[in-house]
């Protein structure tokens, strides 16, 4: 992808499997608004292709949004139904052809019948009956009481709007939903709450979301994968705590939470040499600490909020420069 015949974009490959929950990290400009157009198809890469299979659905939700301010939250959110009205309509006009004809034994006739039974079946099988209830139960999900259904969407902050405007998305039923900073606008309550509102809209519906977000808490709360983008290149994708614990770059380590970096040498997984000194690490789970495997001495890390390993590989080390991240209430001891 290129802007002025500079490259946005170079080597990006990813795969986005069925249900999954990505998020979409980085600094600004690093492309990752323009990775969720391209995904939308409003955009088209310079070189490279993005295979979407041919019956899937992709839902977008753009930072900025168009919502009609002469609308209630109840005809605005029944515009994710238009297709059921413009079929309603179609019917209409074919049943309203039916009666003005006498031509009862023709052809065109029988083949006008038989259109009007297709759409009226095509009309049950979509569920057009229901499409109240479904509107009811989604914004009440997203937080509305059904005194805001008839209230203009002009009454409402851009975080409601927002919620609006989701609703729609996703009464759409896509296979993919696409969700550009879907939080930013929110306070911190608000945010917390959308952010558990969205997992579990996500886990009961089983959609695939994929999410831009620069509030990494949120990043490492809401997706079971992270993609961390600089400079039109991927850094690390990754769960969250492979993304926390072993990034595998600087910029990473420093992007993903508070981190002091420390230059030394990796001997071998989980050995570092710092100042002339080696140090063993092994993860305890249940206690979420990095402690050693002997040695009663002690130095202790427990000041920082978390302390990566800058390290160059030494001769006898089976990786290559690597990052090393101690928790908070990490003791990294000598190795003996």
């Amino acid at each position: 992808m290129e802007f002025g015949g500079n490259p946005l974009f170079d080597d990006i490959t990813y795969v986005i499997n069925k249900k999954d929950r990505i998020a979409l990290v980085g600094k600004n400009g690093a492309g990752k608004s323009t990775m969720l157009k391209i995904i939308a198809g409003l955009q088209q890469p310079t070189s490279g292709t993005v295979n979407i299979p041919k019956d899937m659905t992709i839902g977008y939700l753009p930072q900025q949004m168009q919502i009609s301010d002469s609308r209630t939250v109840m005809k605005e959110a029944e515009q994710a139904f238009a297709h059921i009205f413009e079929l309603q309509s179609r019917i209409d006009r074919m049943n309203r052809e039916l009666s003005d004809r006498t031509d009862y034994d023709s052809q065109d006739y029988h083949d006008l019948i038989e259109r009007v039974a297709d759409a009226n079946e095509q009309l049950t099988m979509i569920g057009a009956a229901n499409y109240q209830a479904e509107i009811e139960k989604t914004l009440i999900g997203l937080g509305f009481v059904r005194e805001d259904f008839d209230r203009p969407t002009s009454e409402f902050s851009g975080g409601w709007r927002m919620r609006i405007e989701l609703a729609k998305l996703l009464l759409r039923r896509p296979d993919v939903l696409l969700l550009d900073e879907p939080l930013a606008a929110l306070d911190l309550k608000l945010r917390k709450d959308m952010q558990q509102e969205l997992k579990n809209i996500q886990k009961a519906t089983g959609i695939t979301f994929v999410f831009v977000t620069h509030d990494q808490e949120e990043a490492l709360t809401m997706s079971d994968k992270i993609v961390v983008m600089n400079a039109g290149e991927i850094q690390q994708i990754g769960t969250p705590t492979e993304i926390y614990r072993t990034p595998v770059n600087e910029f990473v380590a420093k992007f993903i939470g508070e981190t002091n970096i420390i230059d030394g040498v990796m001997l071998e997984d989980d050995l570092v040499m710092f100042e002339d000194k080696k140090y063993a690490s092994v993860y305890l789970p249940k206690t979420r600490t990095w402690t050693s495997s002997s040695a009663p001495s002690t130095s202790t890390l427990s000041r920082v909020p978390r302390v990566c390993s800058r390290a160059r590989s030494s001769p006898s080390s089976s990786r290559g420069c690597t990052m090393k991240r101690w928790s908070k209430r990490a003791s990294v001891r000598p190795s003996p």
